[in-house]
């Protein structure tokens, strides 16, 4: 897991939309470490399932985004 700099302004978890303090970064976007953890951990029939899934979804779409504007 990436810790990110305190001194420089941080970018948001792309699923949360939290400043986090340790993120992974997946492609440019960060993922926090807290839902890095739900993500691991969740299951289907989890309420609040379906929540973390369309927000995650904001990932696939940058990452499509990207990829499509390199081509």
């Amino acid at each position: 897991m990436e810790k990110l700099s305190s001194h420089h302004e941080r970018p948001h978890c792309v699923v949360c939309d939290v400043r986090p303090t340790k993120a992974i970064s997946i492609a440019g976007f960060l993922l926090c470490a807290e839902c890095e953890d739900r993500i691991v951990h969740s299951h289907p029939s989890d309420s609040g399932y379906d929540e973390l899934v369309s927000q995650f979804r904001k990932l696939w779409h940058g990452l499509a985004e990207a990829a499509a504007s390199r081509d």
